[in-house]
């Protein structure tokens, strides 16, 4: 973890939902390189109105779903 010291305020919970006209919709977290590209961590999908927090990274994101998104 090297020398940097990390409080709560370095890391924030963020709610998103998934717009119906998203580039993401049809996609998996994982191919759209999301950790890469935005920077942050998806914890959990809202999904069908099931709570999603495993093998979330395969799942093919629809509108109206909300992403648990933990960002610095």
């Amino acid at each position: 973890w090297g020398d940097e010291s990390l409080t709560n305020e370095d890391y924030k919970l963020i709610e998103a939902v998934v717009s119906p006209n998203s580039f993401l919709i049809g996609k998996t977290l994982q191919q759209i390189a999301f950790r890469e590209r935005f920077r942050a961590t998806v914890l959990a999908i809202r999904h069908h109105g099931q709570l999603l927090r495993e093998k979330i990274s395969d799942t093919p994101l629809e509108a109206g779903d909300v992403l648990l998104i933990e960002a610095r």
